[in-house]
């Protein structure tokens, strides 16, 4: 018989991006050397389904990178921004956007524009602070 195991693994859900990767290709990586393991993102966890020796190879990899989340003091913070500022902030090119992500080293994401009126702010507490306090000033001059 096929046995099968289930495991959750806290993660808040501002993790669940970093977890996946950049356009989902971490979960791309897993599900190819992995297939017969399924993931769930959920609100506060994500979760683990399939044979037991893949489901530990595939949960110490994403305990591995929730902890160096961790382990970096990594901050989340989300900044409500007003979508007709967007273009602006980013730049052409994602000039201005680049620009601010290197002043300040932090990870920046804007929304799509009709998706939410919430800009994501992620790295150390000084980096989102600066970044926070940066694109305040900016929105505030246009």
């Amino acid at each position: 018989a096929n046995a099968l195991t289930a495991v959750q693994i806290n993660a808040p859900h501002w993790m669940h991006s970093v977890v996946k990767g950049e356009r989902s290709a971490n979960v791309d990586i897993i599900k190819k050397s992995h297939p017969d393991v399924r993931i769930f993102f959920r609100d506060d966890h994500i979760a683990l389904e399939g044979p037991p020796e893949e489901v530990e190879l595939v949960r110490s990899q994403v305990q591995a990178v929730i902890d160096d989340l961790r382990n970096n003091n990594t901050t989340y913070l989300e900044l409500e921004i007003d979508p007709q500022y967007y273009k602006q902030l980013i730049g052409k090119n994602q000039i201005r956007l680049t620009e601010i992500q290197e002043q300040t080293g932090c990870d920046i994401r804007f929304p799509f524009v009709d998706e939410s009126r919430f800009v994501k702010l992620m790295g150390t507490k000084e980096s989102v602070d600066k970044a926070r306090q940066l694109l305040l000033e900016r929105v505030q001059k246009l």
